[in-house]
């Protein structure tokens, strides 16, 4: 409740007779010590309530208005309501003269003294009446201007002009304005505005809580992975397929040096009851390494995508992007009785050599498809090769285990002269040749009757032949044996 203080006018008589009031004392600074006869002044004065300056509207929703000097609560007074105010507006000669203690929350009735001062207030004067604002001025510095110099002698020149050291000191200044080492009164005032208003800055303590990241953390949250169940192996009696025999546990303690590649973090073993089982050594680490992976591996979500089987196929260009090309059979080349796995062209593209399952080799005319010649070679045919040099007559036949180069006595007579001369007779092997090597290939040269029918030489090997394939010159050749370790290369022209 507001106490509104109404002060009635006094005469004006007694108005202007404290207005005119003036010094009692000739001793014009004996109203300056005036208030300190009486002994401390207002601001020694002891305080009730110690809640300091501060708006007690912080206290209205509370039955205190403070603490006092023992720390104990200052309740509130009882307040009369309207009715009691209205019978002490009536009945009380004071009420017009009393306020309530905002910090007590008592009743106060003012003074004579203070009602003159709250009436000079008003009407804009100094409070105290006895002050006087015309005293006499004390002069403490002459006023009279002295006509002489103090010294006979006058400045010189020199006394106007500045130092030789200050304007080293104003150049330093100027180049440390330049440079930002020393700053100006407006960017001074200007940082000093900005450090204020950051320091008013509200900002979220946890600011990383806003972002899409950590929201998506928060929203998203992926568990720890479980720890796997224990299986029959850790039982306490476990099954006797769990446990080691005696080469599994020589291997266990070989990999002593390397535990993890151990089939077991622990060595099974089998107790009669449960209270036989002693203490676990590995306790405490499989704990700590079960913290490092919660702690250091990241958590990722697998997503699993729905693939359909015809997505896995090749997407294949339309055929029409893929033209021009043969869309109708030219030529066929009929003569083998099974599956042909292999064929093969001369140098010159004039003929065609094919092997078949049939257990035959076949030289064709690629321009018209007829057959030239038919080799018999006793196997499976599984690789042909033409010898890439056209100066000789000569193809390599892969039959199981033998390899048989042929002459087919096509093309240029001369050149299968040529080539029937070099194979007629073996060159002398000057060079050590190694035992291994002479267990896995054997040279034969063949019998009259297969020299008739155009093999020239047979190299017998320990497994099957699968691939033949030349050297770009024609003197090498290399064999490939699935069930072998390394490919086997020969040579051609010295026949080694």
């Amino acid at each position: 409740m507001e106490e509104r203080v109404e002060i009635p006018e006094v005469p004006a008589a007694a108005s202007n007779e404290d207005d005119n009031a003036g010094p009692s004392s000739d001793d014009p600074y004996e109203e300056d010590f005036a208030e300190y006869k009486d002994g401390d002044s207002s601001d020694e004065e002891e305080l009730r309530n110690t809640v300091g300056n501060i708006p007690m509207d912080w206290y209205k929703n509370y039955p205190h208005l403070g603490y006092d000097l023992d720390g104990n609560k200052i309740m509130k007074p009882k307040q009369g309501d309207l009715l009691d105010e209205f019978i002490d507006r009536m009945e009380d000669p004071n009420y017009w003269r009393t306020i309530v203690d905002p910090m007590t929350g008592q009743r106060v009735i003012l003074s004579k003294e203070d009602v003159k001062i709250i009436r000079r207030l008003e009407r804009s004067k100094i409070p105290d009446p006895s002050h006087d604002e015309y005293k006499p001025w004390i002069e403490w510095f002459t006023s009279e201007v002295m006509k002489t110099p103090l010294r006979k002698f006058p400045e010189h020149k020199r006394s106007f002009l500045p130092s030789l050291a200050y304007k080293k000191k104003i150049n330093h200044l100027v180049h440390g304005i330049k440079m930002g080492r020393i700053k100006t009164l407006e960017e001074e005032e200007r940082e000093r505005y900005e450090k204020k208003k950051a320091a008013n800055k509200f900002y979220m303590l946890w600011d990383t809580d806003n972002t899409a990241e950590e929201m998506r953390r928060i929203r998203n949250h992926i568990p720890a992975p479980k720890r796997h169940l224990p299986s029959h192996v850790e039982s306490y009696n476990p099954p006797p397929e769990y446990l080691l025999d005696e080469e599994e546990m020589k291997e266990w303690e070989s990999l002593k040096d390397e535990p993890w590649r151990r089939k077991y973090p622990f060595l099974p073993e089998k107790h009669k009851s449960l209270r036989e089982v002693g203490a676990y050594p590995k306790f405490v680490k499989e704990r700590f390494t079960r913290c490092l992976d919660l702690y250091l591996c990241p958590r990722t979500t697998k997503v699993r995508q729905s693939i359909q089987p015809e997505d896995l196929l090749p997407k294949l260009p339309s055929p029409k992007d893929l033209q021009p090309f043969p869309t109708t059979v030219s030529l066929t080349y009929k003569g083998h009785t099974n599956m042909v796995r292999t064929i093969s062209v001369d140098p010159l593209g004039q003929y065609l050599l094919s092997g078949s399952d049939d257990c035959t080799a076949k030289v064709w005319e690629v321009s018209t498809g007829r057959c030239v010649k038919t080799f018999e070679v006793g196997g499976v045919v599984r690789s042909v090769a033409w010898c890439p040099n056209s100066a000789l007559s000569l193809v390599a036949v892969a039959a199981d285990r033998k390899l048989l180069l042929i002459n087919p006595s096509v093309g240029d007579f001369l050149v299968v002269g040529k080539t029937d001369t070099l194979l007629d007779e073996p060159p002398e092997q000057t060079a050590i040749v190694a035992e291994r090597i002479k267990a896995a290939v054997q040279w034969e040269h063949p019998e009259k009757e297969l020299w008739d029918k155009g093999i020239r030489i047979i190299i017998n090997h320990f497994k099957e032949i699968k691939q033949i394939t030349w050297h770009a010159k024609g003197d090498y050749f290399a064999t490939v044996m699935p069930d072998g370790e390394k490919p086997l290369s020969t040579d051609s022209s010295t026949v080694k």
